[in-house]
């Protein structure tokens, strides 16, 4: 088992260095070697393993904001079902608790809704502020007056539990349980996010801190696993995945 290496810009050396004692003891088998990089405008992360580095193999990581453009055809973006019926229909403004690399809050952005990303990792952090940088810089944005995705740093139980941001729902889309029997990921940035930050030990306080502090909260949840926390308000899904909502107590939206 190999460490999971950071390395990138001087500008940036105090995130990699944050983002490196997170990793501390966290291994892979291959051994990774992660890069920070800026490439046609915007940061993205470079992927390579001992295996691959041999054969010149990199995979590119990044929150495709010019890809993203290109898809919005109207505005707002049709809203989808079934997550549309979780979010609620008087909901206006969105807190994203677990961001990631920001593809959620893309989507909300898109239908129109106010959008807050929380993110306690550092270098996904940097990933995320650069992105909506980019996206605020856009032609689409200029001319539809959206609202772009704010992005904060920080620990989503203390920020929410500290009562100082406004939303009148919180989305949470943490890491997925293994199944029983194993399947490939197929989806490559999502296991580079795995890999780098491990299991989402929280997730159940985070859904209760959510809930006693705003009106309603969303968890995105595979149909295989059981509910975070206690039975949820309301459920809506399809096959694969499920929207559990929870409602604050004493209200509902």
């Amino acid at each position: 088992m190999e460490e999971i290496v950071i390395s990138g810009p001087e500008t940036y050396a105090s995130v990699i260095q944050q983002q490196s004692r997170l990793l501390k003891g966290r291994s892979s088998s291959q051994g990774k070697k992660i890069e920070l990089v800026q490439r046609g405008g915007q940061l993205e992360l470079l992927e390579t393993s001992a295996e691959s580095s041999s054969t010149g193999s990199i995979l590119r990581h990044r929150l495709a904001v010019d890809l993203f453009l290109k898809q919005q055809k109207s505005w707002p973006a049709a809203k989808q079902k079934p997550l549309s019926q979780a979010m609620g229909r008087k909901t206006r403004s969105v807190i994203d608790a677990t961001a990631g690399w920001g593809e959620d809050a893309l989507r909300f952005c898109a239908q129109g809704y106010q959008v807050t990303c929380l993110e306690r990792q550092p270098l996904f952090a940097l990933l995320l502020e650069d992105a909506m940088r980019v996206l605020a810089e856009s032609s689409w944005v200029e001319k539809h007056t959206v609202s772009v995705p704010r992005v904060i740093r920080g620990d989503a139980v203390e920020l929410l539990g500290a009562d100082e941001l406004v939303a009148d729902c919180v989305y949470l889309d943490p890491m997925f349980p293994p199944k029983r029997k194993s399947s490939a990921l197929t989806n490559k940035r999502l296991a580079l996010l795995h890999r780098m930050i491990g299991e989402d030990a929280d997730a159940d306080t985070l859904v209760q801190v959510s809930a006693e502090h705003y009106p309603r909260t969303v968890v995105k949840r595979p149909n295989y696993a059981e509910p975070l926390w206690r039975k949820p308000n309301e459920q809506f899904g399809g096959k694969l995945i499920r929207y559990d909502v929870y409602f604050q107590t004493g209200g509902r939206n």
